[in-house]
């Protein structure tokens, strides 16, 4: 691994040499021909896992699932909701109908533990027969 110093960016650059004190004493035309040596005393920073980023568990989300409009899935999402093991709410249920009329737009918002029970929700619900599309 490059010396990465302060921020975790790596260095290319003779300014950016002198983030790492232990590369500052480099000739500034050596760091700028070649990448600077590996630094075994630079900790790379604590990233988020990529699969937990932009989530906050726990939390509410809004799940939108999209049905032909001869179908009364509006009645159903709840029911799929908890089936999948959150707290739907069900103040948040909101029918649009597509330009046409040919589709609906269900959304509804839950309450949801973890990363595993909001998988399961979209799972259930592109398992469901009357599902199109998810959101």
């Amino acid at each position: 691994m490059a010396c990465s110093g302060r921020r975790g960016i790596p260095i290319f650059s003779p300014k950016r040499a002198l983030a790492c004190r232990q590369h500052s004493a480099l000739p500034a035309f050596r760091l700028a021909l070649e990448p600077p040596p590996a630094c075994p005393h630079t900790v790379p920073m604590n990233e988020t896992p990529q699969d937990q980023r932009g989530f906050s568990f726990p939390g509410t989300f809004e799940v939108t699932a999209f049905v032909l409009a001869d179908t009364q899935f509006d009645t159903q999402m709840a029911t799929v909701l908890a089936q999948a093991g959150v707290a739907p709410l069900d103040a948040t249920l909101r029918v649009r109908p597509s330009a046409k009329g040919n589709y609906l737009s269900v959304s509804m918002s839950y309450l949801c533990a973890d990363r595993d029970h909001y998988d399961a929700v979209y799972a259930a619900l592109k398992g469901h027969p009357s599902v199109k599309w998810t959101l």
